[in-house]
């Protein structure tokens, strides 16, 4: 499984969200927030999604020429250096605030001698196709959860 940098995270993602979504992406924006900011509101069907770095119109391998990829494919395309074999799988709450998410993630490599540039974290919001996952929704979440620790090994 592929995972993006935390100095992607940190130095890429979170000024393209403040740029995106202005006062709109704040302290207290949730992940569930974020993501009616960038796919519209439950049960909306994607009809005017925001394409952070690409990825709502770009056509992936699995969904027959649809357009809509993972966030992470999307950023693996333009900075291939910024996605790779996660080192860390991510345990995380749609409720947590986005900003402080991000910020922890620096502040964990910096209290582990790690270098954010080194640590690439799979966190099923960005690497997760959200456009596939939430039209076909059969996926067993928990099935996939197990397999990505295992193979992952990490998890914070």
């Amino acid at each position: 499984a592929k995972g993006v940098a935390v100095d992607f995270l940190v130095h890429k993602l979170e000024p393209e969200l403040q740029k995106s979504f202005g006062s709109q992406y704040n302290e207290g924006t949730t992940f569930m927030d974020l993501a009616t900011l960038l796919w519209g509101p439950p049960n909306c069907r994607f009809e005017n999604p925001v394409d952070l770095f690409g990825h709502a119109r770009m056509i992936g391998r699995t969904r027959d020429g649809e357009a809509g990829v993972s966030v992470c494919t999307a950023i693996e395309k333009l900075s291939p250096p910024a996605v790779k074999k996660a080192t860390h799988l991510i345990s995380w709450s749609w409720r947590y605030s986005v900003k402080k998410f991000i910020r922890t993630l620096h502040e964990y490599c910096s209290a582990h001698g790690l270098k954010s540039s080194g640590v690439f974290v799979w966190v099923c919001f960005l690497c997760n196709n959200q456009f596939e996952w939430l039209r076909q929704g059969e996926n067993d979440g928990v099935q996939s959860f197990g397999s990505l620790v295992k193979h992952i090994g990490k998890v914070v």
